[in-house]
């Protein structure tokens, strides 16, 4: 079987499959939920690579809000969006004027 003539829900399906295979019957904590942080994760990825790294165009390849892709990738910890994003906040914060800047002029 080539996997890479399978649909994309069969191949999960083959993987994980072979994954709950390994599990030999242990059970593990929130699966559900980890399986879910997985695929979230490498979909993040995905985008992110495919946008040179970009945070705004990866979210757009998604079809998702940049805010919104922002905080997922913080949540789960994706490496290129936590510097990427760190590059934003340093971009803004180097635009923003400084308090001393932003206090009014008094006239003696």
């Amino acid at each position: 079987m080539d996997p890479l003539k399978l649909p994309l829900e069969e191949l999960m399906y083959v993987r994980l499959g072979r994954f709950f295979d390994q599990l030999n019957g242990r059970g593990v904590p929130d699966l559900y939920r980890v399986l879910l942080e997985q695929v979230d994760r490498a979909v993040l990825r995905q985008a992110l690579e495919r946008s040179d790294g970009q945070l705004g165009a990866a979210a757009r390849f998604l079809g998702v809000d940049r805010n919104t892709f922002a905080r997922k990738a913080r949540r789960l910890k994706v490496e290129g969006a936590l510097e990427s994003d760190a590059v934003t906040l340093r971009q803004k914060s180097e635009r923003r004027p400084t308090s001393e800047a932003r206090k009014p002029k008094v006239q003696s």
